[in-house]
């Protein structure tokens, strides 16, 4: 079944098409790793995820290689590791490679 994905204003979904490497990072949010303690307070949560807000990037190639070239995104597909195939929801277009705007999310089925 399609996982129905609907852009947001202010964002758009992209597809690469040049078919080089994109790589990806993710990092847990701060705020999460308070889970573990239920008597955390407000504050420290905010605090947390001020140190370490969460997200995801991702990178021009490997990002150990290109960190200059990190970029915000909200949500990822990649169908096959093999094909370096990516569609990603970003509030923009990526700025390297070769990417089309996609009226719709793909089905991720196939």
């Amino acid at each position: 079944m399609a996982d129905h994905v609907r852009p947001r204003p202010g964002s758009a979904i992209w597809k690469r098409v040049d078919g080089q490497f994109t790589g990806m990072k993710s990092q847990a949010s701060g705020a999460t790793y308070l889970e573990q303690f239920p008597g955390a307070t407000a504050d420290e949560r905010l605090a947390s995820e001020m140190k370490q807000p969460g997200g995801l990037w991702i990178y021009d190639g490997n990002p150990d290689d290109r960190p200059e070239t990190e970029f915000a995104i909200e949500k990822f597909l990649s169908k096959s590791l093999s094909t370096d195939e990516i569609v990603v929801l970003a509030p923009g277009k990526p700025p390297f490679g070769e990417w089309v705007q996609l009226d719709e999310w793909p089905d991720e089925d196939g």
